[in-house]
C-alpha cells in the first residue's frame, strides 16, 4: 500500500509539473482574483463564453443533445479507437493488462461512451481520460479491478468508515432544476482540507464512478459544491498547494464524468477571503471559468445557491457524528450502493455486462421528468409527479364527462405524453429503497387511480367551500329567528305581577276567615315594597 502511494504521488507530481497552466496559476493572489477571472473570460470566444454560462446555470441540454445522435456516437467511437491505437504502449499499460485478462469490460461501448461524454465528444481527450482512469485504478486498487467496476469490497474497512461516518464527500439524493446530480465536498477542518491518504482517494474515486453510472449525469455533468464553513479556519490557510493541486487534477482529469459547475461556499471572514486564491490555484483554467463563490452564513449561501437552480435548503453544511440528520441521506446512499453490488455479483458470470444494464431495472436517483408512484412527501413533491398532476388537472373536465371506454383512452393519452417527454413511470422498492420501472399497463392503472383520487379531492374541496360560503347565512338566520321569538325567561315585572296576584288571592281567601285585617296589612306592605324597588332601579311605572 505504501509503495502504491509513493508511486501514485510521483505520477501526480510529474503530471502537474508538465501542465502549462502552473505558471499562470502562481500569479493568482487575493488582490488580483477578480482580474485573473476577468482576463480568462475575455480570452474566451463569444461562443465559449455563452457555453460556459449555460453550463453554470444548467441551460446546456439542447447543446448536449446535438452530440447524442447515433451516427455521431458511432463516428466518435471509431475515432477514439484510432487514437487509442496510435497511443504509445508505455502510456496504455493498464488497458493492455485489462484486454489480456478479460476484454468484456473495457471493450464495452458504454464504457467508452462515458469518457466521450466527459470530454464533450473529443476523441483524443476521451482516450487520454480513459487511459488515466484505468491507470489510476491499477495503482490504487490493483490489476483485478481492471476487468470490472470498483465496489465497496475493494475498499479497506478504514476507507468504508471514512466514507460512511465522516461523509467528507457525498452525493445528494436529488438533482438540480436542470437534472444534474449534486456532489458536496465538506472541507471542514483537518479531515476535509488535509491531503487525503490512499483510503480517502480510493473513496473519492469510488464515489465518482458510482455517479458516472447515470447516463444523464454523463451527458450534462454534475454540480460540485465545496463547503468551507469551519470553526478552525487556520487549519486550512496554508495547505501544501502542490499536493492539493495534484489531488484536484486526479479528481477532475481521471474520472469518467465531468463537472459542469463548481460552487464554493465561504464564511465571510478575512481568513476565508485569502483562501480563494489557494482554491483557484488548485483548479485548471476550464474549471475556474465555471466556478462561483458564495460568501456568508450557511443560510445566505443556501439562498445564493437557489439562484442557480440548486435546492439549497437540502445541502448539508456539516458532517461527521455531530451531524446525524444531515448524514442520514449519505448513509442511506452507501447502503443502497452495497445492495446494488450484492445484486450485481449474485447470480451472474459477467458482472461488467450487468453493471452497464443495471440502470434499466434499478434507478438510484429518478430524473426530474420521471413520475413516481408511492407514499411520502419526497415522492409527492417530485417534479415529475407534480407535472403528471398538472396534466391530470387539465384533463379533469374530460374525465368527469367521459364514458368508461373514453376514460381508458384518456389514461393511455396521459401515459404516452409522459413517455414521449422523456419521463418514466417508477415505483419505489419498499425493501431496497431504489426505484424500478413499471409496465405501461401498470402505469395506466396508476394514472386511472390518480384521476379518481383527484376527482374525489376536487368534489370534497368544492363541498367545503360551499359549506364555508353558506355558514354565515345560517348564523344570521338563526340569530334573526331567535330575536323574533318571545323570551321564555320571566322579567322582574312578570315576577312582581305574579307576586301581587298571589297576595290578592291569599288576601281574599284569608279575609273570609279573619275579616281580612292581617291580610290587608301584608298586601299593603308588599305592594309598597314593590313600588320602592321600581323607583330605585329606574323602572317606569307602567301599571
Amino acid at each position: 500500500m505504501a509503495t502504491a502511494a509513493i508511486r501514485m504521488k510521483d505520477s501526480l507530481l510529474s503530471s502537474s509539473s508538465s501542465s502549462p497552466e502552473t505558471d499562470v496559476t502562481q500569479m493568482v493572489t487575493p488582490s488580483n482574483i477578480d482580474n485573473v477571472l476577468i482576463q480568462e473570460l475575455n480570452e474566451l470566444s463569444l461562443n465559449d463564453r455563452e457555453k460556459t454560462m449555460e453550463e453554470i446555470h444548467g441551460a446546456h441540454a439542447q447543446t448536449v443533445a446535438q452530440h447524442e445522435q447515433p451516427d455521431k456516437i458511432r463516428e466518435s467511437l471509431r475515432q477514439m479507437r484510432l487514437e487509442l491505437q496510435n497511443t504509445p504502449p508505455i502510456n496504455k499499460q493498464a488497458f493492455e493488462i485489462a484486454i489480456a485478462k478479460d476484454p468484456r469490460y473495457v471493450n464495452h461501448d458504454k464504457f467508452w461512451i462515458q469518457f466521450l461524454r466527459a470530454e464533450e465528444y473529443d476523441p483524443r481527450k476521451a482516450a487520454n481520460r480513459m487511459l488515466s482512469f484505468l491507470e489510476f485504478n491499477r495503482e490504487f486498487f490493483g490489476e483485478h479491478v481492471l476487468t470490472r467496476p470498483v465496489c465497496q469490497r475493494d475498499l479497506s474497512p478504514a476507507a468504508i468508515r471514512t466514507m460512511t461516518e465522516e461523509g467528507v464527500f457525498q452525493i445528494l439524493p436529488f438533482r438540480d432544476n436542470s437534472g444534474r446530480r449534486i456532489a458536496v465536498f465538506l472541507g471542514v477542518g483537518e479531515v476535509g482540507m488535509s491531503f487525503p491518504d490512499i483510503d480517502k482517494l480510493r473513496t473519492s474515486m469510488y464515489i465518482y464512478q458510482c455517479m458516472s453510472n447515470d447516463e444523464q449525469t454523463q451527458r450534462l455533468g454534475f454540480v460540485l459544491i465545496v463547503v468551507m464553513h469551519t470553526q478552525s479556519p487556520w487549519l486550512i490557510v496554508q495547505p501544501n498547494a502542490e499536493e492539493m493541486r495534484n489531488t484536484f487534477v486526479t479528481f477532475f482529469e481521471k474520472v469518467p464524468v465531468r463537472s459542469s459547475a463548481i460552487h464554493v461556499c465561504f464564511p465571510d471572514t478575512p481568513v476565508c477571503h485569502a483562501l480563494k486564491s489557494s482554491l483557484l490555484f488548485l483548479m485548471s483554467k476550464n474549471e475556474r471559468s465555471r466556478t462561483r463563490f458564495h460568501l456568508g452564513s450557511p443560510t445566505e449561501c443556501r439562498y445564493s445557491l437557489k439562484s442557480f437552480g440548486i435546492p439549497g435548503e437540502c445541502v448539508p453544511f456539516s458532517s461527521g457524528p455531530s451531524a446525524r440528520d444531515e448524514m442520514k441521506p449519505h448513509q442511506q446512499w452507501c447502503q443502497l450502493q452495497q445492495s446494488k453490488e450484492e445484486l450485481l455479483y449474485k447470480d451472474t458470470d459477467d458482472p461488467s455486462r450487468s453493471y452497464f444494464e443495471m440502470e434499466s431495472f434499478v434507478v438510484e436517483c429518478p430524473q426530474n421528468e420521471d413520475c413516481l408512484f408511492g407514499k411520502g412527501r419526497a415522492i409527492m413533491k417530485h417534479p415529475g409527479t407534480l407535472a403528471m398532476h398538472n396534466i391530470l388537472k387539465n384533463r379533469m373536465d374530460r374525465w368527469n364527462n367521459a364514458s368508461f371506454k373514453e376514460k381508458n383512452s384518456l389514461t393511455w393519452e396521459v401515459v404516452n405524453e409522459i413517455l414521449s417527454g422523456g419521463g418514466r413511470f417508477l415505483q419505489q422498492d419498499p425493501c431496497q429503497g431504489w426505484f424500478v420501472p413499471v409496465e405501461d399497463e401498470v402505469a395506466r392503472q396508476k394514472v386511472s387511480i390518480a384521476f379518481r383520487d383527484m376527482a374525489k379531492r376536487i368534489r370534497k374541496r368544492s363541498q367545503r367551500q360551499q359549506e364555508t360560503k353558506t355558514a354565515p347565512e345560517k348564523i344570521i338566520h338563526s340569530v334573526a329567528s331567535k330575536s323574533s321569538r318571545p323570551s321564555q325567561i320571566p322579567t322582574l315585572r312578570d315576577r312582581e305581577r305574579h307576586l301581587s296576584h298571589s297576595c290578592r288571592a291569599y288576601s281574599a281567601s284569608y279575609s273570609e276567615a279573619s275579616d281580612g285585617g292581617m291580610c290587608s296589612f301584608l298586601f299593603d306592605r308588599t305592594t309598597k315594597a314593590s313600588s320602592n324597588r321600581k323607583g330605585q332601579n329606574g323602572f317606569e311605572n307602567r301599571g
